[in-house]
């Protein structure tokens, strides 16, 4: 009797031990791959010239533009290529760093003190 219950008492150790070992192990999963482009390098430059901008934009030597086609002509031809797409936003700021100021007698904006 004896001898079964010490080996009952060494198995549910060993048992408790492997699984206190199982439930400290460090699990990593796999992270999900993130959304959108994975960038390797950015190249800023500058280009005033639209037409040449649209036609960098079709030959896909530039992937992204953000200023304003002014040209009719070059958003139409824009808007007809299916292999560009274009989005229009609307940027707005408030700035009221003078207005707060305008009651105090010493502005330098109001009464020209210099």
């Amino acid at each position: 009797m004896k001898v079964r219950e010490n080996i009952l008492n060494t198995f549910f150790l060993a048992s408790l031990t492997l699984i206190m070992l199982v439930a400290m192990m460090p699990v990593t999963f796999a992270q999900q791959a993130p959304k959108g482009s994975w960038v390797d390098e950015i190249v800023i430059s500058v280009e005033q010239d639209e037409a040449k901008v649209v036609d960098m934009l079709l030959k896909n030597e530039i992937q992204a533009y953000f200023r304003d086609i002014t040209d009719p002509e070059l958003f139409s031809r824009i808007k007809a290529s299916p292999d560009l797409w274009y989005a229009t936003s609307y940027g707005l700021y408030f700035d009221r760093s003078l207005i707060r100021f305008l009651w105090l007698p010493f502005n330098p904006f109001i009464h020209g003190y210099s």
